[in-house]
């Protein structure tokens, strides 16, 4: 298991959404990365779009096995309640897309 450990160097999180109004991105920073097993990070926009603010929010996301397939169990922590919606259509939205990539290869 591989926590990461406030005297490390921390590992941040940049991603762009070009699909967005004006290319909006997202940063945080990992928290929890454990090989095959879990990844949580902090997460909130650049520019605090939806009222959420950089580092305001934290995403854990663990893998669980069932009858032979992997599932994604991710839970947004922190979330404004009226932002819950645009953020679920959001993961809804890449999660349908990394799964597209994992099956087609």
């Amino acid at each position: 298991m591989r926590r990461l450990r406030s005297g490390r160097r921390p590992l941040h999180l940049r991603v762009t959404c070009p699909g967005l109004k004006n290319g909006a991105t997202v940063v945080g920073q990992f928290l929890e990365l454990v090989p095959h097993r879990r990844v949580v990070f902090t997460y909130g926009w650049e520019d605090g779009r939806l009222g959420v603010a950089p580092g305001s929010t934290t995403v854990e996301i663990d893998p669980v096995e069932e009858a032979g397939a992997t599932t994604l169990r991710l839970v947004h922590h922190g979330l404004p309640p009226e932002t819950v919606p645009d953020h679920q259509q959001g993961w809804t939205y890449f999660l349908d897309i990394l799964r597209d990539v994992l099956s087609a290869g």
